[in-house]
């Protein structure tokens, strides 16, 4: 951070907050902050190196994964979620962009500015009441909606995520605002990926309707259900079933 961002109170607590949230759990799909420090007019982190870009990298340079990568990819991101949810935080902003790729291609779920404690403990309210959090096309409905989140509202995220990867393309990109881009979260009906691109197994659209159900009580409770779901859908296409 800057001077000037130093300056801004909410930047700087943003700031603090997230190396905070990160330091509370170390997994093989986070991005590790090594340490938090200030210099001279500098505050920065120090955090491990993630070569290989982001998934959104990806997306726009390649379009689709294929079903395998794209099903790989969100295993192992909902395993670093999970770590991340066992500590009581709740990430907020699950997108193509913060799955970024180690050398060897490991998913690393990263940036968690927004990340929310729901353990009970005692943190500073980094957000207005009624203000919204997160990437639009990729809110959960509570989100837009400005209501509590917990876990599963990384899920819907999530899901919308893996929605991307099969198809290059955003959860509802016809719309041509944000505002019906949120109102489709909480009203529509979730996407289907085989419209897009016709190589997904139904196995694979009917995670994505499970997960970006518009009721959490309707979706995968956790992200140990959503990955066992996956891991499932992986086996059987390693077998030849899709």
């Amino acid at each position: 951070l800057t001077e000037q961002s130093l300056a801004n109170e909410v930047e700087r607590a943003r700031f603090l907050s997230e190396a905070k949230s990160a330091g509370k759990f170390n997994h093989l799909n986070t991005v590790t902050i090594h340490e938090v420090a200030e210099e001279d007019s500098f505050a920065y982190l120090v955090m491990e190196i993630v070569s290989g870009g982001s998934a959104d990298d990806y997306l726009r340079e390649n379009g689709a994964y294929l079903v395998v990568e794209a099903t790989k990819m969100t295993i192992e991101a909902s395993q670093g979620l999970s770590a991340a949810h066992q500590e009581g935080f709740v990430h907020r902003d699950i997108n193509p962009r913060n799955l970024l790729l180690a050398e060897d291609n490991t998913v690393k779920v990263s940036d968690f500015r927004f990340a929310k404690n729901t353990s009970g403990q005692s943190t500073q309210n980094l957000t207005l009441a009624g203000q919204v959090i997160g990437t639009p096309h990729y809110m959960s409905p509570e989100q837009c909606d400005s209501q509590a989140v917990d876990a599963r509202s990384d899920v819907y995220s999530l899901g919308a995520t893996y929605y991307s990867l099969l198809t290059g393309k955003r959860p509802y990109e016809d719309q041509t605002s944000e505002l019906q881009v949120m109102m489709a979260h909480i009203d529509a009906d979730p996407p289907d990926p085989s419209e897009v691109n016709p190589d997904v197994p139904e196995a694979c659209a009917q995670i994505i309707e499970q997960a970006m159900a518009t009721n959490p009580e309707e979706r995968y409770q956790s992200m140990e259900q959503l990955r066992y779901e996956r891991h499932a859908v992986s086996e059987a296409m390693a077998l030849g079933l899709y």
